[in-house]
């Protein structure tokens, strides 16, 4: 996975989950 680091480990979990769903 992909983390950009402008943004919060938790923004970037629920992004992830986001795009796998």
């Amino acid at each position: 996975m992909v983390k950009p680091s402008g943004y919060n480990n938790r923004q970037t979990s629920a992004s992830a989950i986001k795009l796998k769903d």
